[in-house]
């Protein structure tokens, strides 16, 4: 006796159309495709927002990378500056406050070195000048005999002379001259020298400064007291 296959038969065991199970058949295959599209969408979606936060990811570290490397330039910049205003000030200040000894302050000059007097008898000199056997040249002190170092990374220093027009006091501006050599000076011109120009180029941290400044004497050239 043959038997009919099952397929065809509903719940109550009688037997189902075909139709409705091929219109199944169909329905189902057309769930199947939606769903693999569905997720092929999702796999494409989570692709792209990957790469987009692996993009603003990299942007965001950049940006915190370029922050950071400008403040320490700007750190090193200032301290750089910091630095070199000090020594300039303990240049400054050993300068303007030279002592007349055997009428004159200075006892040598250049544009790179001075050496004044630090009392008014006998051989106390303080001695400034830049060092250029060193890599960068060093500024340094020469104090009884004790060499400090004041500044580094110094690209430069350039010492410029001024000269008064006589003996009594005359303003900076206008009645004052350079010597015949402006970096220079003579012996017969170190007695007249008030004042003193000083320009100082640095370079730290990638970053260059120049500073120039002019100091006035306080003790030279020896006035004439009415």
């Amino acid at each position: 006796m043959r038997h009919r296959s099952n397929a065809g038969l509903d719940s109550a065991g009688m037997v189902r159309p075909f139709g409705s199970l091929h219109r199944r058949v169909r329905a189902n295959a057309h769930v199947n495709r939606r769903t693999r599209a569905r997720a092929g969408r999702t796999l494409l979606e989570a692709l792209i927002a990957t790469m987009l936060a692996l993009f603003l990811g990299s942007a965001l570290i950049m940006l915190v990378q370029s922050t950071i490397t400008a403040r320490s330039v700007v750190l090193d910049g200032n301290a750089s500056m910091r630095d070199t205003r000090r020594s300039l000030d303990t240049l400054e200040s050993g300068l303007r406050n030279a002592q007349m000894n055997a009428g004159q302050v200075f006892t040598a000059a250049s544009s790179s070195s001075i050496t004044c007097s630090t009392a008014m008898s006998g051989n106390a000199t303080a001695r400034y000048w830049l060092d250029t056997t060193t890599t960068p040249y060093s500024f340094k002190q020469t104090v009884g005999g004790v060499t400090t170092v004041l500044l580094t990374d110094v690209q430069s220093l350039a010492l410029t002379y001024y000269v008064g027009t006589g003996a009594n006091f005359t303003a900076p501006s206008g009645q004052w001259a350079t010597t015949t050599n402006a970096n220079a000076p003579t012996a017969a011109e170190l007695p007249n020298i008030g004042a003193v120009g000083i320009t100082a180029s640095i370079t730290s941290g990638g970053v260059s400064h120049t500073l120039t400044t002019l100091v006035r004497l306080r003790n030279s050239p020896a006035k004439t007291h009415i």
